[in-house]
């Protein structure tokens, strides 16, 4: 089975990030070259320029992470997030506590 591998990294002279596309099968190992673009018609759909599992996509998205970037909208990771919500609960808890001397 291949085994495709997206690296990313900052590039050590500039503000451009490096990808490098890796497979490795029985075969042996190998590496993309830079992709090559082609016209197609109106009204069909190309075929997709790479694939990747999900397993694959979230070592590059962590890669990409490494590198600095993040995502442009949203609220942050679930992560994040998560942690917040936990603070949160305990800064509840430890007022509550204040309030009422420790009582429900």
């Amino acid at each position: 089975m291949d085994e495709v591998k997206i690296l990313a990294r900052q590039a050590p002279w500039s503000d451009r990030i490096e990808l490098l596309v890796t497979m490795t099968n029985e075969q042996g190992r190998w590496c993309g070259r830079q992709i090559e673009f082609t016209t197609y018609a109106p009204g069909v759909i190309p075929y997709p320029t790479i694939t990747l599992t999900k397993q694959e996509a979230q070592i590059l998205i962590d890669q990409l992470w490494d590198c600095g970037l993040r995502p442009s909208e949203g609220s942050g990771s679930a992560g994040q997030l998560a942690a917040v919500q936990r603070h949160l609960e305990d800064m509840r808890t430890l007022v509550f506590e204040k309030r009422t001397g420790g009582q429900p």
